[in-house]
């Protein structure tokens, strides 16, 4: 597997490109450690009455150009998923500026296909274009009693 060239986060020379795996199917290599093999630092952790309700491990690393300016967490590649969330958000501000919180969220967000957030992905298109949305057909996460809802594109998690 070739390296990326020029600005991708995983190109030769720049910061983690060197624990990068070549393997696209996941395979162990030496020297690249996985999620069991660190030692995750606690990032987070929500309290309710003063116990722990949930704590979230991981590990960060902030870079400049080709130097590591501080990481602490281990030595680790892994996909952020939704805990990149809030990153995305950001670079996405000046697009989304003239967007309600709603549609911002949503455009951001993975959801259930429950009515408000079917309602908030739909508010982001005219109606006329509501044809091209394109995710897989889905159900809602949560159906109650005989409600039962056809597959539609809306309910997909990622139609925002």
């Amino acid at each position: 597997m070739a390296r990326i060239e020029g600005p991708s986060a995983v190109a030769d020379q720049r910061p983690g490109s060197g624990v990068y795996p070549t393997s696209p199917l996941g395979r162990a290599e030496a020297g690249i450690p996985t999620g069991r093999d660190v030692e995750w630092e606690p990032l987070v952790d929500y309290r309710r009455a003063g116990v722990s309700e949930t704590t979230i491990h991981g590990a960060v690393a902030w870079a400049s150009g080709t130097k590591v300016m501080h990481s602490f967490g281990g030595n680790v590649l892994c996909y952020g998923r939704s805990m990149m969330k809030p990153f995305t958000l950001k670079v996405f501000a000046d697009e989304l500026a003239g967007c309600t919180t709603g549609q911002q969220a949503i455009a951001v967000a993975s959801h259930n296909g429950d009515t408000e957030h079917v309602r908030a992905a739909q508010s982001l298109l005219s109606e006329s274009e509501w044809g091209l949305v394109r995710t897989p057909l889905d159900v809602p996460l949560v159906q109650f009693g005989r409600q039962v809802r056809r597959p539609r594109r809306w309910y997909h998690t990622c139609s925002g």
